[in-house]
């Protein structure tokens, strides 16, 4: 299991992107890839069923598996894939994407270096490795990959979108930052996604207006984005705004009982405000244990609402 879970609508964008492309096996089909952040409709995908591959009917169930969110059987279908044929590069590229929805994020980038050791200027492989870089808190080397990507395929949004979110995560080169995210929002105006990762470099740039009018952008096409919802509460309390903060930060807990664990990846909050409360923004709440009542530091405690964990089925 990777460290933390990254951000839903992220993934899907990029999985959409790979499921444009279509496989050689593919066969045309149209559904819905699940998340509780976002619902985006999977792409129809081309007929390349005269194309016979060795692992071509497992390879097949392995993308309708995934399609349909079942990451499990998308795994087990892709296993015995490469069994069957040990060179299939499509196996390990689902295979890894299956991994990276279900956050076990070593082994998804383990499958992209293999895939990419087939084809070392797949795109979309290099994608998935730097996601899955990401999703381990490694944004440095994730940007690298980003990079390769973006330079390969520079017409494709998400990959401009990770490559913005990977750089607020290193805190470093936050003008470069912003523009990756103005690129992909060029090339996919108005995209949840994006406008989050572009709330999350302005909260790190201390522009908080600004990172507030782009997480409320971002929470109106995408409302169960609980990393959208957290930013913004820590913009609101960097602004004074405490009741606004405080309500944002507990719903993005009950959406996502794990988001405090992605800024903690992040840095955001500081490791201090986590660890003594302190150096925290004013009315930072801090986490309870189950059962217990949210201590906002500054603040009186107040009830914490009943927390509900979403399905693992559930980005950015």
């Amino acid at each position: 299991m990777g460290i933390m879970k990254y951000s839903s609508s992220m993934l899907i964008l990029l999985l959409t992107t790979v499921l444009t492309t279509g496989l050689a096996s593919a066969q045309p089909l149209t559904t819905s890839l699940h998340t509780s952040e976002d619902k985006l409709p999977a792409p129809q995908l081309e007929d390349h069923s005269a194309k016979a591959r060795p692992g071509g009917f497992p390879l097949l169930e392995c993308l309708n598996s995934l399609v349909r969110g079942n990451t499990a059987k998308a795994e087990e279908a892709c296993s015995t894939a490469l069994m069957r044929n040990p060179g299939e590069h499509d196996a390990y590229k689902l295979r890894g994407y299956a991994y990276l929805l279900d956050h076990r994020f070593e082994r998804a980038g383990s499958d992209f270096q293999a895939a990419l050791r087939l084809k070392p200027r797949d795109d979309e492989d290099l994608a998935g490795y730097a996601q899955s870089l990401s999703g381990q808190g490694k944004f440095a080397e994730a940007v690298v990959q980003y990079r390769k990507a973006v330079e390969i395929s520079p017409a494709k949004a998400p990959y401009w979108n990770g490559l913005c979110w990977a750089r607020a995560g290193t805190g470093q080169d936050l003008g470069q930052a912003l523009q990756a995210c103005d690129r992909a929002l060029a090339l996919q105006p108005g995209a949840a996604g994006t406008l989050n990762s572009r709330g999350l470099v302005r909260l790190r740039m201390k522009q908080f207006d600004r990172a507030i009018s782009d997480y409320t952008a971002s929470l109106t096409a995408g409302p169960l984005q609980a990393s959208a919802r957290f930013g913004r509460g820590l913009a609101w309390l960097y602004s004074g705004e405490t009741a606004k903060g405080v309500a944002d930060i507990a719903q993005a807990r009950r959406t996502d009982p794990e988001i405090d664990a992605l800024f903690a990846l992040i840095g955001i909050p500081s490791a201090r405000c986590r660890a003594t409360q302190t150096d925290c923004p004013p009315g930072f709440p801090a986490k309870p244990a189950p059962g217990s009542t949210y201590l906002v530091a500054g603040l009186p405690g107040q009830d914490a609402a009943a927390q509900q964990r979403p399905s693992k089925s559930e980005h950015h």
